[in-house]
């Protein structure tokens, strides 16, 4: 968690993280707004290439499906959190793995198996709960 908060906080004191958020904010006014997309894609295409190596590292093989669940949870969890905030999305993260955790902890054995369903319908409920997230930007919050 406090791994998502300080690049958060500290980003907005740096020239370049104040361009980005300058363009979250408003894409028109954004100073550099077509450098700052290249190097945030970029800086995205990186990680994911990391995310990769580790992902085919630990299974062994290559398949056009192995990603899908990695992309679905964290879909999940930036949704959960709060899309638009780094920090919700951790939070997001980490609530879920929680969730998945005590599932499968106090789950009757035959029930084990479908603790990816329960988890989503939690999630379901959550969704109708609160839409717009736990930690979501004003003007999300009144788009919703």
């Amino acid at each position: 968690m406090t791994a998502a908060v300080i690049p958060d906080e500290r980003a907005l004191r740096d020239p370049a993280g104040a361009c980005l958020a300058d363009e979250r904010q408003d894409l028109d006014n954004a100073a550099f707004a077509d450098r700052v997309i290249a190097v945030a894609f970029a800086l995205s295409g990186i990680l994911a290439g990391f995310v990769s190596l580790y992902v085919v590292a630990q299974g062994g093989s290559v398949s056009y499906k192995m990603g899908v669940n990695i992309v679905l949870v964290a879909f999940v969890a930036s949704v959960i959190g709060g899309i638009g905030s780094l920090t919700g999305a951790a939070l997001g993260g980490f609530l879920l793995g929680l969730v998945s955790v005590a599932l499968q902890a106090f789950l009757p054995e035959g029930w084990r198996p479908y603790r990816d369903a329960f988890v989503f319908l939690a999630f379901i409920a959550f969704l109708l709960w609160r839409p717009q997230g736990l930690l979501s930007r004003r003007a999300d919050r009144e788009r919703v």
